[in-house]
């Protein structure tokens, strides 16, 4: 048995732990359940194997493997140039955050050059990364077999954040396995296709339209090269079995599907009409949306930041992501990097092409599953963000790094100097470990006091012990993490004390991060404390960043009640009910949530005005409104307040809560049409009653 170097075994391992765990993303501070809640601890994971392996080796080898200066350069460009994209964000805390996960990619692209070799190190990571996808696969499809009779629809995340991100990073796996299979003889080659055919049903299971195209893009890309690089038709003899087996598999799905077309597990690609709207007019605007961020702002908003800048151009509410890697990363870091990484990407296929054909017959299908695996993942790029993952994002770099170890000329050896050597090790590898364990050691504190935060607001009766339990836990975070918006603002939403006690921990927080969620909080406060001025102040502030959000506007509206200016409150009103017009509201992320905002505004509207018709008429629209709020939203409530979770922001109390007032406003209008003698409007608004309710 060959020995494995100790840097080959680490970044092996790290590859591993991304597949597996490092499908979650930051977005606010969450209760400890598992470790998927903790992606900064995930990361921490990664870069202590990472920087651990880069410092063993500049440490220890005076003769080093280092790609060519076309493309080292730049990559630490890129690296540089989205941490100087800190300096112009308004959230530095997350923007610093979010680029240590591009400095861990970098970082795999250098240990993957410096460590893989030329075919034994390349074999092991693909071997590696096809057992690790193949586990995921596993997970998913078991996942998918316990709510099969329940839910045939049901879309598998098998420890991801979501369904598509899932589809992001199998895709990536399956050229690797197939390339793998393709190299290897015997029982090798068997577990290497099987797992294969394990990565292509978890895939279909995914449901995710845009992964199946780019997964067709990476094969495609796959069996073309090899036919180019004259490997011959007879030796995809190991792909017929994969072929036949993928072909069965969507086969017999497509068939559930069509058997039942609302239950089938295929059904909503079987159904691409019903999902059009949600799938491909959310992300034009997104687009279009993005597009505007940059041409407002070329050199960049920040890394991190997109999802608190997204909604500017007003087409679409607040995101996370763009849904597209390229255009995310031009709003965040500015149009020049996303120049450099279009550079990288070219540099890197023209290299890696040259003098393919007389490489080993093994060496050039690795490299094949190599290009095929970047091809596939910037195909997926174009409809998702999905380097913003850091699972996928790791990934690429390290097979970029892969890639040029397999090529004929993409790396070469280099003596470095001892002191380079030292200050390498220090600076690129001591330093991002410190701000890698500090962020993980953040993400520990927030879900700590996260955890108290969600025991006050749950328990029945709530106890002084939790209340001095979240204050200890609120005060550690916020001495570890005093840059740190979130900190303050779990601090300001655990305090138990005077809104004049509230009022410094929000300023602070909004002072670091002027987030909406953060404005509204701070504009309530300042309102119940009696500053009047500045609470409106606020709220205009919140509204630069997103002028459409119904939250926010429905609490200027309630503030201009409670400060007795009944005009003000319904113009404003008027201007939420506007919002419905637009595609900020008809084309929504969550087509299952409907907003009752613009419901609302028509009660208060309703009260104030003196026609019987025009108040019929706002009664009945309000009333409709809720009915499809019941028909939509409440059975989502229902299902997940089955884990005690909230959907949304939605929870079965304030389902109830509204739903009294549909079922009060449905009562003064039975009222009014009796009054008016209306008896078809009576008959069809007794239809719409029933359907009033949670229970």
């Amino acid at each position: 048995m060959t020995k494995v170097r100790l840097e080959l075994a680490l970044l092996v391992s790290a590859c591993a732990v991304a597949v597996v765990l490092g499908g979650q993303i930051v977005v606010f501070a969450l209760p400890f359940e598992g470790i998927g809640d903790l992606p900064s601890l995930v990361r921490l994971f990664v870069g202590v194997l990472v920087f651990g392996a880069l410092a063993y080796v500049v440490s220890t080898r005076r003769v080093i493997q280092t790609p060519s200066s076309r493309f080292s350069f730049p990559v630490m460009g890129l690296v540089l140039v989205l941490g100087s994209s800190i300096l112009l964000s308004s959230f530095g805390f997350v923007s610093f955050d979010a680029w240590m996960s591009w400095v861990v990619y970098g970082a795999g692209f250098f240990l993957a050059v410096g460590s893989l070799g030329r075919v034994r190190g390349p074999r092991l990571l693909f071997a590696t990364l096809t057992a690790a996808m193949a586990l995921v696969a596993l997970r998913g499809i078991y996942e998918y077999l316990k709510v099969f009779e329940i839910e045939p629809t049901y879309r598998i995340f098998a420890g991801w954040n979501n369904p598509n991100a899932l589809a992001g990073v199998l895709l990536v796996g399956l050229p690797i396995a197939l390339a793998l299979g393709l190299s290897s003889k015997g029982l090798q080659r068997g577990l290497s296709m099987a797992a294969a055919v394990l990565i292509m049903l978890a895939l279909l299971l995914t449901q995710s339209k845009g992964g199946y195209l780019a997964a067709a893009v990476s094969i495609a890309t796959l069996v073309s090269l090899c036919l180019i690089w004259r490997r011959g038709w007879f030796s995809f003899s190991a792909l017929i079995p994969v072929a036949v087996a993928g072909l069965l598999l969507f086969s017999f799905q497509s068939r559930g599907a069509a058997a039942d077309d609302q239950s089938g597990s295929m059904n909503r690609v079987s159904n691409a009409a019903g999902t059009q709207t949600q799938s491909v007019e959310y992300r034009k605007l997104l687009w279009q949306g993005t597009v505007s961020l940059i041409e407002s702002n070329p050199v960049g908003y920040g890394i991190g930041s997109y999802r608190f800048q997204s909604a500017r151009s007003g087409l679409h509410e607040q995101t996370q992501f763009a849904h597209q890697t390229y255009l995310q990363i031009a709003a965040e870091g500015g149009v020049l990097t996303l120049l450099i990484v279009l550079w990288i990407v070219g540099t890197w296929l023209k290299q890696v092409c040259s003098g393919a054909r007389s490489l080993p017959v093994e060496r050039r299908t690795l490299l094949a599953g190599c290009i095929a695996a970047i091809v596939g993942a910037g195909a997926h790029g174009l409809v998702e963000s999905n380097l913003y993952f850091f699972g996928i994002g790791f990934l690429v770099f390290v097979l970029l790094g892969a890639g040029l170890q397999l090529a004929t000329d993409g790396s070469s050896p280099e003596s470095t100097p001892v002191k380079l050597r030292v200050t390498l090790a220090v600076v690129g590898c001591l330093f991002p470990l410190i701000a890698l364990v500090y962020f993980a050691r953040v993400e520990l504190a927030k879900a700590d006091a996260a955890g108290a935060l969600d025991t006050l607001r749950k328990a029945a009766v709530i106890e002084q012990a939790d209340i001095e339990r979240a204050d200890a836990a609120s005060q550690k975070l916020a001495s570890i993490a005093r840059a740190d918006a979130e900190a303050w603002y779990l601090r300001a939403s655990i305090e138990r004390r005077s809104n004049k006690e509230r009022l410094p921990l929000l300023e602070k927080a909004v002072q670091l991060q002027p987030r909406t969620q953060y404005l509204r909080f701070l504009a309530r406060v300042q309102a119940e404390d009696g500053q009047r001025t500045q609470a409106f102040k606020t709220i205009e502030e919140a509204l630069e960043y997103d002028a459409k959000n119904l939250r926010t506007l429905k609490l200027k509206m309630d503030l201009h009640l409670d400060f007795d200016d009944p005009a003000a409150a319904a113009e404003i009103a008027r201007e939420i009910i506007a919002v419905e017009q637009t595609s900020y509201l008809k084309v929504r992320s969550i087509p299952q949530l409907v907003p009752t905002q613009p419901f609302e505004a028509r009660l208060l509207l309703a009260d104030m005005t003196d026609d019987l018709v025009e108040e019929a008429e706002l009664l009945r629209a309000a009333v409709e409104g809720y009915a499809r709020y019941a028909a939509n939203t409440v059975p989502q409530v229902k299902m997940m307040a089955q884990g005690e979770l909230a959907f949304a922001g939605e929870t079965l109390a304030t389902a109830r809560e509204k739903m009294a007032t549909a079922r009060e406003a449905a009562a003064r209008l039975r009222e009014i049409y009796e009054g008016l003698g209306d008896a078809p409007s009576l008959e069809s608004l007794d239809e719409l009653v029933p359907g009033l309710t949670v229970d």
